[in-house]
């Protein structure tokens, strides 16, 4: 992605992406209110128990972003989380390095192309803050995000057994991370 291809507003409120021959507007989060209808989303996909806390939100939306993507109608179809920074949940994060915390779409679109458009905008938030590469980490069981992240350019690099507890406890975790700059 190109600056010409994608654009951050000045007031830092929104991203504009182009994706599939369209261009897609994205809000970054900056209330509380925001944070609430991106955990109402986030619980709906990923359920009280996995879902985001309203600390790890607010830690997000001043340490990175929390992206933001609503129909025509105003309807929150589709969030997404990146750290640029540490945060009290995430503590290691490298110089160069931003974090993919999450991404949730509303169960009825999934498959539409709607999580790779968040893909994007985390991408742009990570390099304009200068960031050179992109991580997360995945359920293995979770193969719809592991082919979404493939075809958004990532890379499995490591797994890691007890990433958020045991395996049977569903703590196993890949690990998969996408550079943005050749290295020279």
């Amino acid at each position: 992605m190109s600056g010409k291809e994608a654009v951050i507003f000045p007031n830092q409120r929104f991203l504009e992406l182009p994706h599939l021959g369209n261009v897609h507007t994205l809000e970054i989060a900056q209330s509380i209110c925001q944070l609430e209808e991106a955990k109402i989303l986030d619980d709906l996909v990923f359920g009280k128990h996995l879902g985001i806390t309203m600390d790890e939100l607010v830690n997000i939306m001043n340490n990175g972003a929390v992206l933001l993507l609503r129909d025509k109608d105003g309807k929150l179809i589709g969030e997404s989380q990146v750290i640029t920074s540490p945060i009290p949940q995430h503590p290691h994060l490298a110089d160069d390095e931003a974090y993919n915390y999450g991404t949730a779409v509303s169960p009825e679109l999934q498959n539409n192309g709607i999580a790779q458009i968040l893909f994007k905008g985390q991408e742009l938030i990570a390099k304009e803050a200068g960031k050179s590469k992109s991580t997360l980490t995945v359920r293995l069981e979770n193969a719809q995000s592991i082919r979404g992240r493939f075809k958004a350019g990532f890379q499995i690099v490591g797994y890691d057994s007890s990433y958020y507890g045991s395996v049977e406890d569903d703590g196993a975790r890949l690990l998969m991370e996408k550079h943005f700059y050749e290295k020279g």
